[in-house]
């Protein structure tokens, strides 16, 4: 299953934020992959020792991160944990099951990168 059908990428807003030049495109996405793991990490840390004030940092790097790239579900989660962490709403069972959400959607996010980087590439060679 390719990322567009997915939704975890949209590979034609991202090739518009990249003014169709898919080099770039393919370079962003790997800074991505490259640098999105320590924002994780940060972010699971912060989120297991209770720290809401980095965990609201770090979801918020994400945000950016996963905003700037097109991909969707992970920029949505990533902004309603930095909410809720900034709201200091995070003792609830619904804040430990988007916590929960937003850690498979980061890897997940991860994980399609490489057929990202095929699409775009597909669209480049079209």
């Amino acid at each position: 299953m390719s990322a567009e059908v997915t939704g975890l990428f949209d590979v034609a807003d991202l090739m518009d934020r990249c003014l169709q030049d898919a080099g770039f495109a393919q370079e962003m996405l790997q800074i991505f992959a490259s640098q999105v793991p320590q924002t994780f990490a940060r972010l699971d840390a912060a989120l297991k020792a209770r720290d809401w004030t980095e965990a609201a940092k770090a979801a918020h790097s994400m945000k950016g991160s996963a905003g700037n790239l097109s991909a969707r579900v992970l920029h949505g989660l990533a902004m309603q944990v930095e909410k809720t962490c900034r709201d200091g709403d995070c003792n609830s069972a619904a804040a430990s099951e988007l916590f929960d959400r937003c850690r498979d959607a980061c890897r997940r996010t991860l994980d399609a990168v490489p057929s990202t980087l095929d699409l775009v590439r597909a669209r480049a060679a079209a």
